[in-house]
């Protein structure tokens, strides 16, 4: 195997292949490590040349596998070692833009669902406490007793609410619905 020092005797070759065998062959002189390569076409811009979408794929590959290393950076998680390794046939392109779209569009699915599962909990918990702080109000509420619409009897006990409160009177009254003057009569203990 040679190496690319400036005392060796070189060749300065140009190869013309079809555009179809490029990358296998650029891809099988690159690993000889015997060929350097020269930019024939200086004077075009990077925006004019043919392989300028494929420089944009690679960059969105680049923001996909930042995005899935930060979600498991967030989970603690370290990459299994089955995982770093690149099969022996090598991973094509086309391959690798295709998984990693799919894993990326399954963690942000996952993570919308975890965030509408958080507010789902929230908003149980906040309707729980409510129902609770309800049901002790009204377990020290007063006491309603022979309740019907229209009655004249209606009496209402505040016995329990003043017991509650650590009280000695109990407190009662009869209706409005009386003809009679209302009383009110108040029992000391």
């Amino acid at each position: 195997m040679g190496s690319l020092l400036r005392s060796e005797d070189m060749t300065k070759l140009q190869i013309v292949f079809d555009e179809v065998a490029a990358h296998d062959t650029v891809d099988e002189l690159g690993k000889t490590g015997m060929f350097e390569f020269e930019d024939q076409n200086e004077d075009i811009s990077d925006f004019q040349r043919h392989f300028a979408p494929n420089i944009r794929r690679c960059e969105e590959l680049q923001r996909r596998l930042r995005f899935l290393a930060e979600e498991m950076k967030k989970l603690d998680l370290e990459p299994d070692d089955d995982y770093t390794q690149v099969p022996e046939d090598g991973l094509r392109f086309d391959n690798l833009e295709s998984l990693l779209e799919k894993l990326e569009a399954n963690i942000q699915s996952l993570n919308i669902n975890c965030s509408q599962l958080e507010d789902n909990h929230n908003t149980l918990v906040e309707q729980k406490i409510v129902l609770e702080k309800g049901a002790e109000f009204f377990k020290n509420a007063p006491i309603v007793t022979k309740s019907s619409y229209g009655a004249t009897d209606d009496i209402v006990s505040l016995s329990s609410t003043m017991e509650a409160l650590g009280a000695q009177k109990t407190l009662s009254f009869r209706s409005a619905h009386r003809k009679e003057p209302d009383s009110l009569a108040l029992d000391f203990r």
